[in-house]
């Protein structure tokens, strides 16, 4: 074959698993008892969607009582504003209604907060992954109630052998496939790279992010990631097969008129197959690839196409 130069990529390959983007766990901030369940596990939900609505008669009576009495002081301290702007009450009488209808407020807005702190809403967008509690059961304030992930997008972690580490960096493209997904391909940037080595792997740890809008990718599900290390857009590659490797070390045959060649070569990185050759080689050489392995140096030789 004629060696031509071409492009040669070389990746570094390593597996990883999927993660989450988010995870968490949501708890209750007040007590009561668990009236439904508006959302179940495995149900999708928006940010700030309702998922659990909790019961509790004392403070709902609480609030209702809150809401009169701030109503009540709110309609009183605007018509004795209106006496005190035409001086018909004294300014210690305005402010006595002035205070009173700002604490009815006060205790209204406090309430009212609480109050709505039994509708349980969504921190996130994402899928129920648990349930902790049912209907009907009693909850305190920190009490946990369900585990929400956002799965629309998902990292995957993995771990760079240290000998690589110099080649991988934040925003570095990654190719990735699953097995259980054999007609998916999906490429994301590395986000994060650890500062600090693994002990016991002899790793460090990066993440990938990848977009997920169809939810195809399941935390914990396995990945083949292939991390570009170097691209040459002009080199001298061959087939591992033309490589012959003996103690006393590598060469190749080239094939110059009827005549066989041996030629020394340094090589590079290999790839699929491929071997890139830094010296030895050299393009438009006439490489002998088919009945290489039998030639001595300087024979003569005959090429049947």
């Amino acid at each position: 074959m004629t060696v031509n130069p071409q492009t040669f990529v070389d990746f570094i390959e390593v597996t990883g698993t999927v993660s989450a983007d988010i995870a968490t766990t949501v708890s209750a901030e007040e007590s009561g008892a668990i009236e439904t369940f508006v959302k179940d596990k495995g149900d999708w939900v928006q940010k700030d969607g309702l998922v659990i609505r909790l019961k509790s008669k004392v403070l709902e009576a609480k609030f209702e009582e809150a809401k009169a009495s701030y109503l009540l002081s709110k309609a009183t301290f605007e018509r004795q504003a209106n006496l005190y702007k035409d001086n018909v009450i004294s300014e210690q009488k305005y402010l006595e209604h002035k205070y009173s209808y700002e604490m009815n407020k006060a205790r209204y807005e406090n309430l009212k907060a609480r109050f709505e702190k039994t509708q349980i809403k969504s921190p996130i967008s994402g899928v129920i992954d648990m349930k902790m509690a049912e209907v009907g059961e009693f909850v305190q304030p920190g009490t946990s109630l369900f585990s929400i992930v956002k799965t629309d997008i998902v990292k995957i972690k993995a771990g760079i052998p240290e000998r690589y580490i110099q080649d991988v960096e934040k925003g570095s493209t990654a190719h990735i496939t699953f097995d259980i997904l054999p007609d998916e391909q999906f490429e994301g940037k590395v986000t994060f790279v650890g500062p600090s080595i693994n002990k016991s792997s002899r790793t460090f740890p990066i993440e990938i992010e990848l977009g997920n809008k169809h939810r195809l990718l399941k935390p914990e599900m396995f990945a083949n990631i292939r991390i570009k290390k170097v691209q040459l857009d002009s080199a001298v590659v061959i087939q591992r097969d033309a490589l012959i490797e003996t103690e006393a070390g590598k060469f190749v045959f080239v094939a110059r008129g009827n005549i066989a060649l041996k030629r020394d070569v340094r090589i590079g990185a290999s790839y699929n197959n491929q071997i890139l050759i830094k010296e030895g080689l050299n393009p438009n050489d006439q490489l002998i690839v088919v009945g290489h392995r039998d030639l001595v140096d300087g024979e003569r030789i005959a090429i049947h196409e």
